[in-house]
C-alpha cells in the first residue's frame, strides 16, 4: 500500500514539474522581443541614429573633423551655350545674295559694253536702230537693279547677324574668318552669360574645367537670364550647343569656407547631407551647407548609414 502511495505522489510531483515547464514555457513565448540597439530619433532638431561599437565596426565607421580654409570668393554667372545654326542660315542668305550680286555685277558690264557699241553704231547713219540702243539700255538697268537688290539682301543679312550676335561675329562672317569657320565647324561654341549686377565682364571665365574668353557683348538681353549678357569663346570639346552653364568668377575678396570630403556626402530626396558624430554613438544627418569648422563628419560608412536609418524607420513604422 506505501508502495502505491508513492508511486501516486511521485507520478504526481512529475506531473507538476511538467505543468510548471509548459506553463513557464508559454510564459517565456508570450515575452516581448528584445528592442533593437540601434534606433533612430529625432534630437535637437535632427534626424539622429544610434549605433553601439561592435556595429560601428562592422560597417567601418570613419571620421574626420572638417575644417576652414581660406579662398577667394568667387561669383557665379548663369548663361547657356548658343545654337549657331541661325547663323549659319543667316550666312547661307548672305552667300547667295552675294553670288546673285557677282552675276547681276558681270552682266551689267557686260550689257554695259553692248550698250556703248550699239550707241556707237547708231550715231554712226543709225547703223543700228534707236529701238536697240533703248533694248540694250533697260538690260543695263535691269543689271544694275539686281545687283543693287542683292547687295540689299546681303546687308539685310548683315544687320540680322549684327542684331542677333554683334558686330564682331557679323564681320567674322562677312570675311569668313577663322572665327567663323570655327564656330560654324563646332570647334568652338558660343557661350552667353548674363553678369551679376554691379560685376565687370571679366576676360576669362572658368565653365567647369573650361576657359571661356570674352568675345562681345551681346546686342540683346535673352529673357532666360536677364541682366548684361556677353558672349564668351570656348572650345567645342566639351561643351554643346543648348546646354545651360554656370561660370565662375574669381573675386579679390577672401572668405573662409568650410571644405566638405566628397565621400561625406550622401543623396536622398533631392537634397545632400552628411552625418556627423554627436556622441560616441550617435550620428545626426544634417544638410551639407549646415557644416561648420570642427564637426566630425562620417568619410567612410555614410551611404551604410543612410540605408540604416531607412531601414530603421521602416522598421519602427
Amino acid at each position: 500500500m506505501k508502495r502505491i502511495a508513492l508511486i501516486v505522489i511521485a507520478s504526481a510531483a512529475v506531473g507538476a514539474l511538467i505543468m510548471f515547464a509548459i506553463l513557464h514555457r508559454g510564459a517565456a513565448d508570450e515575452a516581448p522581443p528584445p528592442k533593437e540597439e540601434q534606433r533612430v530619433a529625432v534630437e535637437n532638431g535632427e534626424s539622429t541614429i544610434t549605433l553601439d561599437d561592435e556595429t560601428q565596426k562592422k560597417i567601418g565607421i570613419v571620421t574626420t573633423p572638417v575644417t576652414a580654409a581660406a579662398t577667394t570668393e568667387e561669383l557665379q554667372a548663369f548663361g547657356n551655350v548658343i545654337d549657331v545654326k541661325e547663323l549659319a542660315d543667316f550666312a547661307n542668305q548672305y552667300a547667295a545674295a552675294h553670288a546673285q550680286q557677282q552675276q547681276a555685277q558681270s552682266k551689267a558690264s557686260f550689257d554695259e559694253r553692248e550698250l556703248q557699241r550699239l550707241r556707237t553704231l547708231n550715231a554712226d547713219n543709225r547703223n543700228v536702230s534707236d529701238r536697240a540702243v533703248q533694248e540694250a539700255a533697260a538690260n543695263v538697268a535691269a543689271d544694275n537693279g539686281q545687283a543693287a537688290a542683292a547687295a540689299a539682301a546681303m546687308q539685310g543679312a548683315t544687320t540680322a547677324v549684327v542684331q542677333r550676335f554683334g558686330t564682331t561675329i557679323a564681320n567674322a562672317l562677312a570675311n569668313h574668318s577663322p572665327l567663323y569657320q570655327n564656330l560654324i565647324a563646332m570647334h568652338d561654341v558660343l557661350v552667353e552669360l548674363a553678369m551679376p549686377a554691379g560685376v565687370a565682364a571679366p576676360n576669362v571665365v572658368k565653365i567647369d574645367d573650361v576657359n571661356a574668353t570674352l568675345l562681345s557683348i551681346a546686342p540683346r538681353v535673352d529673357p532666360k537670364l536677364q541682366g548684361r549678357t556677353f558672349f564668351y569663346l570656348a572650345s567645342g570639346a566639351k561643351l554643346s550647343a543648348g546646354m545651360n552653364v554656370v561660370a565662375r568668377i574669381p573675386t579679390s575678396r577672401g572668405v573662409s569656407r568650410v571644405i566638405v570630403p566628397p565621400d561625406a556626402v550622401v543623396s536622398w530626396q533631392g537634397r545632400s547631407w552628411v552625418y556627423v558624430r554627436r556622441a560616441p554613438t550617435k550620428f545626426a544627418r544634417i544638410d551639407a551647407s549646415a557644416i561648420k569648422a570642427g564637426d566630425e563628419v562620417v568619410t567612410t560608412g555614410a551611404q551604410q548609414l543612410l540605408s540604416e536609418e531607412m531601414r530603421s524607420q521602416l522598421h519602427e513604422a
